[in-house]
Order: structure tokens, then sequence, then C-alpha cells
């Protein structure tokens, strides 16, 4: 997943500072688990698009993934699964709370998974 990130960023610096929606992308694909098992055609597909249109366009990238069959959507089976121990839960958390914009002062009042009124403060 990460790889064709790094692909590009290498590959096309200047591109790079202009690129939007990296934490859509990541967010998406590894809450969706498009790139379990064995990726590496897949992250070969996905380099080859990236090269072929000197673009990180995740909606390009999306539709690569796609059509090799693997699933990036957030399905309420990916959401109910999640328990406050899943290895994801703060990827989702994240996703859900994409456009959060909350500052504390105090470090130690940032928002916690285990705090009820997470919902509060992302404005949902």
């Amino acid at each position: 997943m990460c790889t064709k990130i790094i692909y590009f960023r290498y590959h096309y610096p200047q591109k790079w500072l202009n690129t939007q929606e990296i934490d859509t992308y990541i967010l998406k694909t590894l809450i969706a688990g498009a790139f379990s098992g064995n990726p590496d055609n897949l992250i070969d597909k996905c380099t080859r698009k990236i090269k072929e249109t000197e673009e990180f366009d995740f909606r390009q990238i999306f539709n690569v993934i796609r059509a090799e069959g693997r699933n990036l959507e957030i399905a309420e089976d990916n959401i109910l699964r999640q328990r406050y121990t899943s290895k994801s839960i703060h990827l989702l958390f994240s996703f859900w709370c994409k456009d959060f914009n909350y500052h504390p002062a105090f470090e130690g009042n940032l928002p916690q998974i285990d705090h009820i009124f997470r919902s509060l403060y992302c404005g949902k």
C-alpha cells in the first residue's frame, strides 16, 4: 500500500507537493484490506498506473484495485466487526473524523478511543 506512495514521492517530487487526498487513499485501503493476502501483482499494476499517468490520482488507483477484484468499500461489516481491541479501530475513527480539527492546549486532552464522546469532537 505505501510502496506506491513512496514510488510517487521519489519519482515525482514536484508533483508530490500538490498531491491531495493521500489520507483518503491510505485509510480506505487499510480499513477495507485492499492489499491483504498476496498483493504483489496489484502493487505492480498500481505502480504502472502511476508511471503511465505521472500522477497519484487515488480514483485511478482505486479503479486498478477494483479491476483486480479487490474490495474498497467500507461496508457495515467493516464497521460493526470493530472492537476496542481491533487493530484497525484507530483507522476507522481517522476515516470517520477525517476533517477533525481539534488542537487542545494540553496534549492529555486529545480525544481518546475509549471516550464515549468521540463523535461529538468530530461533529457527527
